[in-house]
């Protein structure tokens, strides 16, 4: 059987003779070739050819998007989270409703909607050094949507959008491949109209709040938003192909339960009523943390899922994945982190290998890959060997028996006990609970209560407000509360301990809050678990200094000698940009001012044993335990 046959036969629920290795090979190979580091017998190979001459099977996504460099016009739709690389089955226009100028600024690509409802603008910027990250998208620096007055602007520009079939282009991409592997179109990564938007129109914090607090104004611009979504699925009944993958991203804390099931399932039901009767198989890309969006994604009648990050990347285990999902394709399943010397031995890297095929067998519907892609940090001839390992005891159907958990007993914050509240009596519990619900008028109110008792300042802060956050933090993490009940707890302190002030500001004078300096580091362009972390530390009364993302070592450096903080936070949402949190470190200590501060690190694929090998004092899996760990560490 070729490795196109083997792949598909596996997503139909079929036994082919082996299971076909898959990894995702483009974020390495960008950043190999930017860095001029790809192995010497593959110095000019494409992705195609190194899979071929290994024995690979080819699994080829829309996912590099360096064909921007040459295809100009699509920046334009860039600034609406719209793409059409060569695997997508459409172009895409404005009809004459819709004027677009643009312009080149250096580095960056500055364009201008002009319509009869009034202008927009945005600027996005194709770092070329983030290659050498394997990052080839676009950074949006200007979003389209600035203010409340842009909104019904950005509706009319996704009401004149039109998509026109263009199959050739995919066509194309699958005579490259052939029986080699397969190529999967994916014609969005938003789910729905209304996770387009968060994903890419709005800030998270903003899309959040209004999620809560003002749906109305949401729903009217997905209105609007939904007629590109009508036309890709129409356009997609004739799709030539038989992979499909719609929306991705998704995570238990970002598209947590309740939004994803009112406002992403609706429309993967759709999709698969519509495509799956015309022999098309629908996917998802699910690599983030799935523990609690289990039985929702079977519900949303998906064939299967791929770029599975199982643990210790996430918090449900291969096993638990196979078990919950029997009736689903799994594609991915081998960690990124067990290419990376340093990271893991070889020793545990077959270890997993061993406990993943107890875990899948006998074989069925699981396709191997690495999660979510192979790194740029990867050693080439370690990947060799796990090739190998696949193609020499890949041979379905694989042996059962009992699965052996290799992590059994190791900590995760699903192990997290129910944080123990008491509530304080009188005005002081009231003012808790106000903070808890989130509510900003309740919050002042009692304030206001507190402060005619003559209750001191710093006990309405400590025991009436930090006391709550350190409760709202807790209950985030567990996943007992969710992001729009965190941030308007958050924003509603805030509005407490703005009316506090006064009353503060003698005793602030006598007692010095612990600093933290925060940022996503280099090449990494990620900020919503940065931006978590921030409300969360102030919440429990810390100064937050918050660098951004595409944070430089020098600047992180400079902050540190100017600000002399008590811990500096790293962050880091990608595989390839983690090396940076060890070269902030390497250059502190260089300094020698690392011994003057604690280092924390945190992000999706971030995990304890590497925050230990880089010398970091501490690592956090939530935005509450981050809370929790620099209560700890101070």
């Amino acid at each position: 059987m070729t490795n196109r046959e083997r792949m598909l036969s596996l997503i139909k629920g079929e036994m082919p003779d082996a299971m076909p290795f898959a990894p995702r090979l483009d974020l390495w190979h960008v950043a190999a070739r930017a860095t001029n580091t790809l192995p010497k017998e593959y110095k000019n190979a494409s992705i195609e050819d190194i899979c071929r001459n290994e024995g690979w099977g080819i699994y080829r996504l829309n996912s590099d998007y360096s064909y921007l460099e040459t295809a100009y016009d699509d920046w334009v739709f860039s600034v609406l989270g719209i793409y059409a690389p060569p695997e997508t089955c459409f172009s895409m226009e404005f009809n004459s409703e819709v004027e677009v100028e643009t312009k080149w600024k250096g580095h960056e690509f500055h364009v201008t909607f002009h319509t009869r409802m009034g202008e927009l603008s945005s600027v996005v910027v194709l770092d070329q050094a983030a290659k050498k990250q394997g990052v080839t998208y676009p950074w949006i620096k200007e979003r389209v949507i600035k203010s409340f007055d842009d909104w019904d602007k950005v509706g009319f520009l996704f009401e004149n959008l039109e998509l026109t079939p263009r199959y050739e282009s995919y066509l194309k991409v699958c005579e490259t491949i052939g029986e080699d592997g397969l190529v999967c179109s994916s014609p969005t990564d938003g789910g729905s109209p209304i996770h387009q938007i968060h994903k890419h129109l709005l800030p998270h914090n903003q899309f959040f709040i209004l999620y809560k607090k003002d749906r109305s104004r949401l729903e009217k611009l997905a209105a609007s938003v939904a007629n590109f979504f009508k036309q890709t699925l129409k356009i997609y009944q004739e799709y030539p192909g038989e992979l499909i993958i719609w929306g991705g991203n998704y995570d238990r804390t970002i598209t947590f339960p309740p939004y994803f099931e009112k406002d992403i399932l609706p429309w993967h039901i759709k999709v698969a009523d519509c495509l799956q009767p015309l022999g098309k198989y629908v996917i998802t890309h699910t690599d983030g943390e799935n523990h609690g969006l289990m039985d929702i994604i079977i519900r949303s009648k998906v064939n299967g899922c791929e770029s599975i990050c199982p643990y210790p990347q996430t918090r449900l285990k291969m096993h638990e994945y196979r078990e919950q999902w029997k009736d689903l394709v799994l594609i991915g399943g081998i960690p990124a982190e067990y290419l990376i010397p340093g990271q893991t031995s070889e020793e545990e890297m077959y270890q997993y290998l061993d406990y993943l095929f107890k875990a899948v067998a006998p074989g069925i519907k699981y396709i191997p890959g690495i999660t979510d892609a192979v790194s740029p940090l990867t050693d080439f001839d370690r990947l060799r060997k796990l090739g190998n390992y696949i193609q020499d005891r890949g041979k379905l159907p694989l042996v059962g028996g009992k699965v052996l958990d290799i992590f059994q007993g190791e900590y995760t914050d699903m192990d997290l006990a129910p944080t123990k509240f008491t509530q304080a009596e009188d005005v002081l519990g009231e003012l808790q609970m106000a903070v808890i619900k989130g509510d900003k008028d309740e919050v002042c109110e009692n304030v206001t209560k507190c402060l005619a008792a003559k209750i001191d300042g710093r006990a309405i802060l400590r025991e009436g407000m930090i006391t709550a956050m350190i409760y709202v933090g807790d209950a985030f993490g567990r996943g007992d509360m969710y992001i729009p009940e965190m941030l308007m707890a958050a924003n509603a302190m805030e509005a407490g301990v703005e009316l506090l002030k006064p009353a503060l500001t003698s005793s602030l004078k006598q007692q010095t809050k612990a600093k933290v300096i925060l940022g996503t580091v280099y090449g990494d362009l990620h900020d919503i678990g940065k931006n978590l972390v921030s409300i969360m530390l102030k919440g429990i009364g810390m100064e937050v200094i918050d660098l951004g993302i595409n944070v430089s070592t020098d600047t992180f450096i400079r902050c540190v000698v100017d600000e002399k903080p008590d811990i500096l936070a790293l962050s880091a949402l990608l595989t390839t940009t983690m090396p940076q949190m060890k070269i902030v470190i390497d250059s502190l200590e260089e300094m020698v001012i690392r011994d003057h501060i604690k280092i924390i690190v945190g992000g999706a694929p971030v995990t304890d044993n590497f925050a230990k090998l880089i010398g970091a004092d501490g690592y956090a899996e939530t935005a509450g335990s981050a809370a929790a760990l620099v209560r700890n560490i101070l």
